[in-house]
C-alpha cells in the first residue's frame, strides 16, 4: 500500500510491494518518504483529499495508477472482475471442460483477489489448473482456489526465467505440452 510513509502509520503493516520487486529496506524507506512528500505537495496544491485517498485500499495498484485515478474521481472496482466481465468470461467458460489460469507468483495475495482467485470463483466445478512463475502456496491450500494442479516455471529450471523471455517461452511451451498430455 502507498503512498503515505510507513513511519506515519499507527499500525504496522506491509507498506509496499517494493521488496517483492527487488527493493531493499532502505530503498523502500526512501520511496515511502518520497511518496509522502508527493502527497503533501498534492494537498498543498488543492487536492484536499490527497492524504485520505493515499490510504485508500487499492491506491498503490499498478504502481500508483489507482491513486491517480482516485485523485481524478474514479470509482474503485475489482480489476480482475472488471476484465473477466470485459472478456465475457461467464459465457465463455460454459464451453470449457477445464480452466487454465496464470500468475507471476501464486501466494497469499493471490487468495486475496488476484485474477486466478476471481477465475476460480467463477469457474464453478470445472477442474482448474494454474501456471505461474513460482508458487508459495502449499499444496494443502490449493483447494481454497479449487486448483487441481499448479505448474511453475521454477519447477522446470534452476535459472531465473523472469529475466529471460526466451527461457520463459520455452518453459511455458513445455508446461502446455505437459498439461495437454495429462488431459488425454
Amino acid at each position: 500500500t502507498f503512498p503515505t510513509p510507513c513511519a506515519a502509520r499507527t499500525a504496522p503493516r506491509q507498506c509496499s510491494f517494493g521488496p517483492q520487486k527487488g527493493a531493499t529496506a532502505d530503498e523502500v524507506a526512501a520511496l515511502d518518504d518520497g511518496l509522502g512528500y508527493f502527497v503533501s505537495k498534492l494537498s498543498e496544491s488543492g487536492f484536499v483529499d490527497a492524504a485520505a485517498l493515499a490510504e485508500h485500499e487499492g491506491a498503490g495498484s499498478a504502481g500508483g495508477i489507482g491513486y491517480a485515478c482516485f485523485l481524478l474521481g474514479a470509482r474503485q472496482v475489482s480489476g480482475a472482475e472488471y476484465f473477466l466481465d470485459l472478456l465475457d468470461f461467464n459465457t465463455r467458460k460454459d464451453s470449457c471442460v477445464i480452466v487454465i489460469t496464470g500468475e507471476g507468483s501464486i501466494d497469499e495475495q493471490t487468495l486475496a483477489g488476484k485474477l486466478p482467485a476471481a477465475v476460480a470463483r467463477r469457474s464453478g466445478s470445472r477442474p482448474m489448473i494454474a501456471v505461474a512463475g513460482r508458487s508459495l502456496l502449499p499444496r494443502e491450500r490449493w483447494s481454497e482456489m479449487a486448483l487441481t494442479r499448479v505448474y511453475t516455471l521454477a519447477e522446470y529450471t534452476d535459472r531465473d526465467s523472469s529475466k529471460d523471455p526466451e527461457l520463459s517461452a520455452a518453459l511455458l511451451k513445455q508446461i502446455g505440452q505437459d498439461i495437454g498430455t495429462t488431459l488425454l
